[in-house]
């Protein structure tokens, strides 16, 4: 059952800040993100450009996820600008330990699904590390299908583990 205290909306510049910061706390918290702890990301400017071009482009998308008002996870959809790969695209989701279990990723993904249907996006990608359960368990949850292994794809604590690929097809609508 999903929180009615999670709101899902677009990323704005202003949220740029918060993001950093989140992306920071969460990179601590879990090791299946792409980022390890401490390891720099973009600077306030970067982010605040990046959400200013997910939001131009037609097949790209930042959410973040609020919960009782403060924003506690995001996803980013990016999909493609060439005409025979617009139909997909690949999305990577954060969300803040405190708030697993809460809901809050299903209504990431609730909200991302919608707006690929919306904008005519078929097919729905991702990447998650093999043995990331939680992660893989709420993506089948959404119809997520395993589609292929990328050995050795992502290093971990100085061992080597394998990425899942996994994906989604939104059936045609017209």
């Amino acid at each position: 059952m999903v929180d009615d205290t999670i709101v899902v909306r677009r990323a704005r510049p202003k949220d740029a800040a918060r993001l950093l910061e989140i992306g920071d706390r969460v990179n601590g918290e879990t090791d299946f993100l792409a980022r390890a702890p401490g390891e720099p990301g973009m600077t306030l400017r970067e982010e605040k450009r990046f959400i200013g071009a997910m939001i131009r482009e037609e097949t790209s998308a930042f959410f973040v996820a609020l919960y009782d008002g403060v924003i506690v996870g995001s996803l980013s959809f990016s999909g493609s600008r060439l005409l025979k790969f617009r139909h997909s695209g690949e999305f990577g989701m954060s969300v803040l330990h405190e708030y697993w279990g809460k809901g809050v990723g299903s209504r990431l993904l609730q909200t991302m699904i919608r707006w690929c249907r919306d904008v005519g996006i078929r097919k729905i990608n991702l990447q998650v590390v093999e043995g990331n359960d939680r992660a893989i368990g709420l993506y089948k949850k959404f119809g997520f299908q395993p589609e292929g292994c990328m050995r050795d794809g992502i290093k971990i604590g100085g061992k080597y583990h394998n990425l899942l690929y996994m994906g989604l097809v939104l059936p045609d609508v017209g």
